[in-house]
């Protein structure tokens, strides 16, 4: 971390004077350190609640402003943000009013976020979501792109007990290497998802 301008004239000062036990407060976060992203949570929930935002009960990373036509929904995910509303010109106001505090980056229509495609038709004024570039994104990672379905691994009833494990170094070594809990973890994110 580099000395503001200013502030090191003052630090060789105070060493000329013989205090060398001076520390430097730090007034706000620094990005990438562990309070950093509740400190940017903070600022940004307060500035949607200063533009009448007001966080949704199931989700306190949805927030919700207006009702019927004029409604708009902002959903956070760290530093991304989606915002939907039937009409345009809340949205650009929604958008106006973020970067009066903060710099921000449109990247128009949102087509993928979190694993999730969105698909919209126009015409039908349909939007539909998808989680197949996801899947396929496991599939690929774990090695399985030409594994055989099936409904179960198992047979429905089967009792794994310890015998099942892996008995030799060689098997252990086998099994280790294997990244099961990242699988799991992957496969419930899926799963979860809405």
């Amino acid at each position: 971390m580099e000395l503001p301008e200013g502030l090191r004239g003052l630090l060789d000062l105070a060493e000329a004077e013989g205090e060398d036990d001076i520390v430097c407060m730090l007034l706000q976060s620094l990005y990438g350190l562990k309070q950093a992203s509740r400190v940017w949570n903070e600022t940004i929930v307060k500035h949607l609640k200063s533009m009448r935002f007001e966080p949704a009960d199931a989700n306190p990373c949805v927030y919700t402003r207006g009702e019927g036509e004029d409604e708009c929904i902002v959903c956070l995910y760290v530093d991304d943000m989606l915002i939907a509303s039937r009409q345009k010109i809340v949205i650009a106001s929604v958008k106006a009013g973020i970067a009066e505090k903060f710099r921000i980056k449109d990247l128009g229509r949102a087509r993928f976020i979190l694993g999730v495609e969105i698909d919209y038709d126009m015409e039908r004024r349909t939007l539909g979501i998808s989680q197949k570039a996801y899947t396929e994104s496991i599939i690929k990672k774990f090695g399985q792109e030409n594994a055989k379905p099936c409904l179960t691994p198992l047979e429905p009833g089967v009792q794994l007990t310890k015998a099942d494990e892996p008995h030799t170094e060689e098997a252990k070594a086998k099994m280790k290497s294997k990244p099961y809990r990242s699988l799991v973890g992957s496969l419930m994110y899926l799963a979860c998802g809405k």
